[in-house]
């Protein structure tokens, strides 16, 4: 995801202010002293979303309402928060502290997920200019979410889901979103129910197609450790962060990519 060149770094994340109930505050009052009690947790993130309160959720539907949720919050300018928890960057949602762009957006949505027992996995993805150590910025961060039985791209920066144009009805996960680009094809991007078209200095909110597919060169998907799902951390290629960092320094370029979201 590219931004100004005066924003120095490839750190990436996002949020915005909304008129927060009596139960938002002290979610975030309890935030600032530790992550959110589970069952807290539950609850705040079902009501933010618009989510019956109790009982049993429809996966999907409660994911991309979620996501939904923190797609028309989030404020695109540089972090504020950026040594905050998970469960702290999406608390600064309702806040004027909560500003991120997509690696914020991305953590704060695999936190919410998994607070609604939707098993969630953090993914860096990298173009091909990050990869020759010539564009430090050329990266976005997206989420996976376990739904109907499989990972699918859920990316609340954008509030898109991903597919291939050979079957666009079908939501993909990354490798399999890399694996129709290499065959010649294109990603299709559906997006949710909210969609801003404003564009700031640092951006926007409406995803290129052609441009978000060149982030799938390369990609590490985050270890997920929950009830129902347990997976490593998985990468393409192997080696691509240290080769790209080494690279990237031999040019004289700083980065600061942070792979330990988990």
């Amino acid at each position: 995801m590219k931004f100004t060149r005066k924003f120095a770094g490839t750190v990436l994340l996002a949020a915005a202010i909304a008129t927060p109930s009596y139960l938002a505050l002290h979610y975030r009052a309890r935030a600032r002293v530790a992550d959110f009690d589970g069952d807290l947790s539950n609850e705040i993130v079902r009501r933010d979303a618009g989510l019956a309160i109790i009982g049993p959720l429809d996966p999907k539907r409660a994911a991309l309402a979620v996501r939904d949720y923190i797609y028309r919050t989030y404020r695109l300018e540089p972090e504020r928060l950026p040594n905050a928890s998970p469960a702290m960057r999406y608390a600064s949602l309702s806040s004027p502290d909560g500003t991120m762009f997509c690696g914020g957006a991305g953590v704060a949505y695999v936190w919410a997920l998994q607070a609604i027992g939707i098993p969630a996995r953090f993914i860096q993805l990298a173009g091909d200019d990050f990869l020759d150590g010539i564009d430090g910025f050329d990266t976005h961060v997206t989420v996976e979410a376990f739904l109907d039985g499989t990972w699918q791209i859920s990316d609340p920066t954008y509030n898109v889901s991903v597919a291939c144009s050979t079957d666009p009805a079908k939501p993909l996960a990354t490798p399999e979103a890399r694996a129709c680009i290499k065959d010649g094809h294109s990603l299709v991007l559906t997006p949710g129910k909210t969609q801003v078209t404003e564009t700031t200095k640092w951006g926007s909110k409406i995803a290129d197609p052609k441009v978000y597919q060149r982030y799938f060169s390369a990609y590490t998907r985050g270890k997920v450790s929950s009830p129902t799902r347990s997976e490593p951390v998985d990468t393409f290629p192997e080696d691509w962060y240290e080769t790209s960092v080494k690279l990237a320094a031999d040019c004289g370029v700083q980065l600061g990519l942070n792979m330990q979201c988990q």
